[in-house]
C-alpha cells in the first residue's frame, strides 16, 4: 500500500487503531520487530531500511491488524470478548447496586451492600470491591487500544503460554493501579462517613466539600500534570516506544506505569463521584463517557478546558449557595 504523502493527524492515528487498517511493515519508521527479537527495553532506534521516514502513527494500525489475521485471529477475538465480558459484568454489578440503593426505602436487602453506618471489616471489604469493580467498568474501555497494541507487538516475539502470561501481566498491572486508587477512595469515604460529611447513601452532605471538589477537578484540567498524563494516555504507541520491557515482570511494570498515567489523568474526576453520589449510575455513565472521549478524540484540548471551566463555575455556584444559606 502506498504511503500517504503528508503526515497523518492524530485523528488518523485513532482511526487506524479502531478501524484496524493495514499498513505494510516497510512503512514502519522504527524496527519494532528487531527490538522485540532481541528483548531490549526502552526507546527504540530508527529503522535503517531506507532514507524516507514514515509516520509513526501508521504502526498501531498495522500491529493491531496483525492480531486479527491468520492464526492470531482467534486470540485477538478472545481478548476482545474477554475484555468485553469483564466490562459487561462490572456494569451489571453497578446497575444492580444502583437499583438496590434506589429501592432501600421498600426494604430491599442485598448481601453485597455495606451497612449505613459503623462500618466493620466486612463493610470496608464490600466498599473496596464496589470501588474496584466500578473503576474496571469505567477505565477498561479506554485502556483497550493500549492492551490490543501491547498484545499484538508482544505476540511477534512470544507465543503460547508465555505470551498469554505477558498480556495478563500487563492488564493486571493496569488494574492494580486502579485497585490501589479504590483502596484510597474507600478509606476516604469511610472517614467522611464517620464525620457525617457523606451520607449513608454515599453522597456528599456538605455543600462546601462538594463545591471545593468541583472547583478542584475543574482547575486540574488546566494543569501541566493533567496535560502530560493525558498526552501519554492518548498515545499508546509512544508509550510502547519509550516503556517497552521484556518478560512477564516487564509487562507488569508497563501495565502499572500506564495505569499510573491514567490515574494521574482521571483521579480528580473520579473524586467527583462523592458530589452526586458514589452509586449514582447516571453520574458514573457520564464520567465514563467523558473519560473515553477525552482519551480518544484527537485535538480535544478544548473539551478538557471547556469541562474545566464548567466545573469551576458549577463549584462556585454551589459554594455561593452554601455561604448564603448558612
Amino acid at each position: 500500500m502506498r504511503r500517504p504523502e503528508s503526515r497523518l493527524s492524530y485523528r488518523g492515528h485513532i482511526r487506524e487503531i479502531y478501524s484496524l487498517t493495514f499498513f505494510n511493515e516497510k512503512q514502519a519508521p522504527i524496527d519494532i520487530k528487531a527490538m522485540l527479537a532481541d528483548g531490549s527495553s526502552g526507546t527504540l532506534a530508527p529503522s535503517s531500511s531506507g532514507d524516507e521516514r514514515a509516520d509513526p502513527e501508521l504502526e498501531p494500525g498495522m500491529a493491531v491488524q496483525s492480531l486479527f489475521e491468520g492464526p492470531a485471529a482467534r486470540e485477538g477475538l478472545a481478548l476482545l470478548l474477554g475484555l468485553g465480558l469483564v466490562v459487561a459484568l462490572a456494569w451489571g454489578y453497578l446497575l444492580y447496586m444502583g437499583w438496590g440503593m434506589e429501592h432501600m426505602d421498600v426494604g430491599v436487602h442485598m448481601a453485597i451492600m455495606p451497612r449505613m453506618t459503623d462500618w466493620g471489616a466486612i463493610d470496608l471489604a464490600l466498599v473496596l470491591m464496589m470501588w474496584a469493580i466500578m473503576m474496571m467498568a469505567m477505565m477498561l474501555p479506554s485502556a483497550t487500544p493500549m492492551i490490543l497494541i501491547f498484545t499484538a507487538l508482544d505476540r511477534q516475539r512470544q507465543e503460547g503460554r508465555a505470551h498469554l502470561l505477558h498480556v495478563w501481566a500487563f492488564t493486571a498491572g493496569y488494574i492494580a493501579v486502579w485497585t490501589g486508587f479504590s483502596l484510597f477512595a474507600t478509606l476516604v469515604q469511610w472517614r467522611l462517613l464517620e464525620a457525617r460529611l457523606v451520607s449513608p447513601m454515599m453522597q456528599s452532605s456538605s455543600p462546601m466539600i462538594g463545591g471545593l471538589l468541583l472547583i478542584s477537578a475543574g482547575a486540574y484540567q488546566f494543569t501541566p500534570l493533567k496535560r502530560a498524563c493525558l498526552a501519554t494516555c492518548r498515545s499508546p504507541l509512544a508509550f510502547i516506544l519509550g516503556e517497552w520491557r521484556p518478560g512477564a515482570s516487564g509487562a507488569l511494570v508497563m501495565g502499572f506505569r500506564h495505569g499510573a498515567y491514567c490515574a494521574g489523568c482521571c483521579w480528580l474526576l473520579m473524586a467527583l463521584l462523592f458530589v452526586l453520589g458514589v452509586m449514582n449510575v447516571l453520574w458514573i455513565v457520564a464520567l465514563s463517557v467523558f473519560v473515553l472521549v477525552e482519551k480518544t478524540l484527537p485535538r480535544a484540548r478544548w473539551l478538557g478546558f471547556a469541562t474545566g471551566a464548567m466545573l469551576i463555575a458549577w463549584g462556585a455556584l454551589v459554594l455561593y449557595g452554601a455561604v448564603h444559606s448558612a
